[in-house]
């Protein structure tokens, strides 16, 4: 794109080539392309973000990444689109080599295991999943504008979000911290059955937003927000969260923690426990049970766990591995552990979904971690994740339903088993009909 085609770029879904030169705050193409059409895209009738026909959120630009980027580029593209950077790789990688693939590739040789093929056809499958939001109606559509028609949809009394908390530590690596305690907070809570609460793949759509409160509640349709910030200095810990309702905009808790980082725990249930007494919840002995357990007890496994999490949700060759080693770590640390083996296990089924082993052995010890789980948790909805998403890759799609039904049973509340159930249903219903 060049200066003659400034001010045209009207498009319903917009696929940047993103290459290590791309992201150039002086570049033309930054400027008035990428920036354009967020900008532009936020104030139409359909908005940045859209909901899918499966629950998620995604957003209407679409990145084809031909190099490995930089964490400062990736930052960079993520504060415009006000969110996680989702995109489809076109990388070739060998030792020494780290270009953009095309369609000579060998798959063996590739690092990536990518075929050209199959990652156009998952832009076209991108492409498709967003269209089918945005023919939804404006009713399933995360708008960035004000909608001309008022959206009638009722909101729960006892619903809330939980926003992203914020890292203000003096590293700015300490995010995967912050994070973690935002998604620590949201499974506490989503245990309640009273309350609604908007899943953490939802709340993070929200990282960064420069919205209101109000804004944001009306967005996910619910009343309550709870939001905050996390110093962490060295053994150093300082929180603060407050509970505002979105209809008053006023502060109905506040709260400044102050400790060490082995209090963290105690921190997270003191937040949840507030949370509970503001809105006037009575917990069942059940759910007072869930909210004071820990499944990782002990603070630098559980930091390891956290920074796996992180390396999970980046989605990468590299990132898989790096989240390996930090579990593998953890686990030397408190030995054997349900949620750690659970953990192992996923990171090897996404090992094989995005092609870094493509051997069926990947999945067999995949499901020997399922196994691990099992035996120290059984009551947990691990092990039927697990295997239902063992038994998607091979190929056994009623299986993997049946897996994935029971572990919805035991984890209503988990947005993962929930959107692959609906993900294999829909098919199933598809193929059958």
């Amino acid at each position: 794109m060049d200066a003659s085609l400034k001010d045209k770029l009207k498009c319903l879904i917009f696929i940047p080539i993103i290459s290590r030169t791309y992201c150039d705050p002086k570049s033309f193409a930054w400027e008035h392309e990428f920036k354009a059409f967020v900008e532009q895209a936020s104030q139409d009738q359909f908005g940045l973000k859209v909901k899918l026909p499966n629950g998620n959120v995604t957003n209407r630009v679409l990145p084809i990444i031909i190099h490995d980027l930089d964490r400062a580029d990736i930052k960079q593209c993520e504060s415009v689109l006000d969110g996680v950077m989702r995109g489809v790789e076109f990388i070739y990688k060998e030792p020494g080599v780290n270009r953009s693939l095309n369609t000579c590739d060998d798959v063996k040789t590739n690092l990536n295991k990518t075929s050209y093929r199959n990652q156009i056809n998952k832009v076209a499958l991108a492409i498709r999943e967003v269209m089918s939001g945005l023919t939804k109606g404006s009713s399933e559509i995360i708008s960035d504008s004000k909608s001309p028609i008022e959206d009638k949809t009722p909101v729960k009394e006892k619903s809330i979000i939980v926003l992203p908390f914020e890292n203000i530590s003096p590293d700015p690596d300490q995010e995967y911290f912050s994070d973690g305690l935002t998604e620590e907070i949201i499974t506490d809570l989503s245990h309640i059955h009273d309350l609604l609460v908007i899943s953490r793949s939802s709340a993070m759509t929200f990282k960064g937003t420069k919205k209101t409160i109000p804004e944001i509640a009306q967005a996910v349709k619910v009343r309550y927000v709870l939001e905050g910030s996390v110093r962490k200095a060295g053994n150093n810990l300082r929180i603060t969260a407050q509970l505002i309702d979105s209809i008053t905009d006023a502060h109905l808790w506040a709260e400044k923690y102050s400790g060490s980082l082995d209090d963290v725990f105690d921190i997270q249930e003191k937040v949840s426990r507030s949370i509970v007494d503001s809105l006037n919840i009575k917990l069942n002995p059940k759910e007072d049970r869930e909210i004071v357990e820990r499944p990782i007890d002990n603070i630098q496994a559980y930091g390891c766990y956290l920074k796996a999490l992180r390396e999970i949700y980046v989605y990468s060759p590299e990132s898989l591995k790096l989240a390996y080693q930090e579990v593998t770590h953890a686990l030397e640390i408190v030995g054997e552990n349900a949620l750690l083996y659970a953990t192992m296990g996923l990171i090897l089924v996404h090992y094989f979904n995005c092609g870094v082993s493509t051997d069926l052995e990947t999945l067999n010890k995949a499901e020997e971690f399922a196994e691990k789980a099992y035996q120290l948790k059984p009551e947990a909805s691990y092990y039927y994740n697990l295997l239902g998403m063992i038994a998607r890759h091979r190929g056994k799609a009623l299986e993997a339903i049946k897996y994935l039904n029971e572990a919805n049973k035991r984890d209503p509340n988990n947005p993962d088993v929930m959107a692959w159930l609906g993900y294999l249903l829909g098919v199933f219903a598809a193929q059958n009909k």
